[in-house]
């Protein structure tokens, strides 16, 4: 994303406060065990920690939209990182997790940018955006409520 963030959000399987340490909010997120997947091990500075998948941060973004910035800067993201992103493993994400509102979400948008994908939607509508009010018109294919305009969601483009 282009946003400068003082919010550093960090995935957890143990309810922590955050902290403010040099003008950074730290916020823990609390994930079932069952979430808690799609990360790599690194190091910083000899510590050993786990960093998420671009793919997972995705798919978490879709589970969470109001943690990113809300659903238009997921698709700005997505379209930045079009080229490394792996949408096979993205699609595996989505499907294992529990929200059937990411699979929904996820297909409307690679298909709004013009990327092909096998994910099938559940059977109910969800929000596009649920930080959005609940208007708009209904996309059958998708079982999304289209809540933002398309013309919204790839104004950013024409910059």
């Amino acid at each position: 994303t282009e946003q400068v963030s003082k919010t550093i959000f960090i995935a957890t399987t143990k309810r922590k406060q955050g902290v403010n340490i040099m003008g950074l909010t730290f916020k823990f997120i609390t994930l079932p065990k069952r979430k808690f997947f799609g990360f790599t091990a690194a190091h910083i500075h000899n510590h050993p920690i786990n960093l998420a998948e671009k793919e997972k941060v995705i798919v978490d973004c879709l589970d969470f939209p109001r943690n990113c910035g809300g659903i238009l800067e997921v698709i700005k993201a997505m379209e930045g990182a079009k080229g490394e992103l792996n949408i096979r493993k993205m699609v595996a994400y989505a499907k294992k997790m529990p929200n059937a509102a990411i699979r929904n979400r996820l297909g409307f948008i690679l298909e709004l940018l013009g990327i092909k994908t096998t994910i099938r939607p559940s059977k109910h509508y969800v929000l596009l955006d649920p930080l959005s009010k609940n208007k708009g018109k209904y996309n059958q294919t998708w079982k999304i409520r289209e809540n933002i305009a398309r013309r919204e969601l790839l104004a950013w483009r024409e910059y």
